[in-house]
């Protein structure tokens, strides 16, 4: 819809009235060079609007949280006259810049203009770059209209994958797992505990519960617990620590199964997941999750771990993945590992180095996610 500053429109009915009253050259002369410049002003943003043209470029479609493209947005004139004022937006840049409002730009006749915006990508999913739109004027800037450009143009930004740091991240925890059918020893029963690990027989004689240790095993079984829980993301830049949890949380994946492990992912979210991974399908499965999914998870942590704990092998790995951490998610993953779990833990924000040095111990390790990983640059 053309829109026409209404000063011109009052200004010649006005002139019309006093020369239609008066009579007289001078004011039917200004009447007609009024209507001049609505009709020719008409005709050219008309033409404007009918012949410009846009395309946009970017150098591919799928891409990883941390790179950084150059959005292309190519603008063609068709028409015989020049644009005296054009404002060329494409909205989802502002996603990207924060003080992005568009591109003014004056464009001659049978010319093109380029507009290059670099763009950081530091949050993962679908993004869509389909309507670009110009806001043009006429030549004498007395109307404007605004034209929609649709070109189909989705871009894919997947989480990072880092090298995973083996000084840091202890991996001979994962290699042990407890075989069920050997007992190594006998102990007293500690709160928490599985019943299934109670020694009936020995308990009945000394009307005390006992229960088996079993001996280790090689093992090529894991358990990853990640923490996609809304609550946690009530602070700051939450969307960049969730992409840091989220990039650890794929790094990690994509080095045990190189390792030819095999991958139990529990994922606390809105919806809880698992995931079996032994392969790449399985493994782009997730990343496609990812893509579309983000922390919306009801359930806190702790709760989680009590609920999903029973179905996890006694004595077996457990790598914990989540924002951060409080006193009572370390409590409750204490009395996991007192009961027999080995246990890495990663975790993004916060300082807890004096109480998790407290709490340190053969089969129990605190991460935070930096540490975790190598970058690519380094």
């Amino acid at each position: 819809m053309i829109k026409i500053k209404i000063q011109l429109l009052v200004f010649i009915v006005v002139i019309g009235i006093f020369a239609y009253l008066g009579g007289g050259n001078l004011p039917y002369s200004v009447l007609y060079s009024g209507i001049l410049i609505l009709v020719f002003g008409l005709i050219h943003i008309t033409l404007q609007k009918a012949t410009m043209k846009i395309n946009l470029n970017i150098a591919s479609d799928v891409f990883r949280t941390g790179d950084v493209i150059n959005l292309n947005i190519v603008v063609k004139s068709f028409s015989a006259f020049p644009s005296a004022y054009m404002l060329v937006e494409n909205k989802v840049i502002s996603n990207f810049k924060k003080n992005y409002t568009g591109d003014v730009t004056f464009l001659n006749y049978y010319k093109e203009k380029l507009f290059s915006n670099k763009l950081e990508l530091r949050v993962r999913g679908i993004y869509d770059f389909s309507e670009t739109s110009i806001l043009f004027t006429d030549l004498f800037c007395i109307m404007k209209v605004k034209k929609r450009f649709v070109e189909t143009k989705y871009i894919k930004v997947y989480p990072r994958i880092y090298i995973i740091n083996e000084k840091v991240f202890n991996e001979r925890n994962i290699t042990k797992s407890e075989d069920s059918n050997a007992i190594r020893d006998l102990r007293p029963y500690r709160e928490g505990d599985s019943l299934k690990r109670v020694h009936w027989k020995l308990s009945a004689k000394h009307n005390e519960l006992y229960v088996k240790n079993f001996e280790e095993v090689a093992s090529k079984d894991t358990n990853i617990i990640l923490n996609m829980n809304k609550v946690e993301g009530v602070q700051g830049d939450y969307d960049l620590i969730e992409e840091q949890m989220i990039d650890l949380a794929t790094s990690l994946i994509n080095y045990l199964q190189i390792k030819k492990y095999r991958i139990n992912l529990l994922i606390n979210n809105e919806e809880e997941k698992l995931f079996n991974i032994t392969n790449n399908g399985d493994f782009q499965l997730l990343m496609e999750y990812f893509l579309n999914n983000k922390s919306q998870g009801p359930v806190d942590l702790v709760t989680f771990l009590q609920s999903k704990v029973t179905s996890l092998q006694q004595g077996s790995w457990i790598g914990i993945i989540t924002l951060s951490l409080d006193e009572v998610l370390i409590n409750e993953i204490m009395r996991l590992g007192n009961i027999g779990f080995k246990i890495s833990v990663f975790y993004c924000r916060g300082n807890y180095l004096e109480f998790i040095h407290e709490q340190k111990s053969r089969w129990l390790e605190f991460i935070k996610c930096e540490k975790a990983i190598i970058s690519l640059d380094e």
